[in-house]
């Protein structure tokens, strides 16, 4: 039988370090990876954080994200970005990036496509 150790030394290191040492060894490059931001979340956020737990946000919810988010991003995109959501748009709203990619894909593709 093969022990924890051993296995553990097939396991392969993170891909993201290899990428940005390659990255700034290359200048001009553009990391399409994924976003890691350097700054907190705003105050507001922060505050708002009990509410939030005493909802039922905290539960499953639509695949597009709750309505009030929704409603608040339309109006944002109207007032700012002079983009309105008809029938033939729409806003999603997902726990993060990866999350979103892979929506993006599923909807854009069918089985048997290749992606390059």
């Amino acid at each position: 039988m093969t022990s924890q150790f051993s296995r553990m030394q097939f396991v392969q290191s993170p891909i993201i370090p290899v990428v940005a040492e390659l990255i700034s060894a290359h200048p001009g490059t553009i990391s399409l990876g994924q976003g890691v931001v350097y700054y907190n979340p705003p105050t507001a956020a922060f505050e708002a954080i009990s509410n939030f737990a005493n909802s039922d946000n905290h539960k499953y919810k639509a695949v597009v994200g709750i309505e009030p988010l929704q409603e608040v991003i339309a109006a944002k995109l109207q007032a700012e970005n002079q983009i309105s959501i008809t029938d033939k748009n729409c806003i999603v709203v997902t726990a993060g990036s990866n999350m979103g990619l892979m929506n993006t894909i599923l909807a854009m593709t069918s089985p048997g496509d290749e992606i390059i």
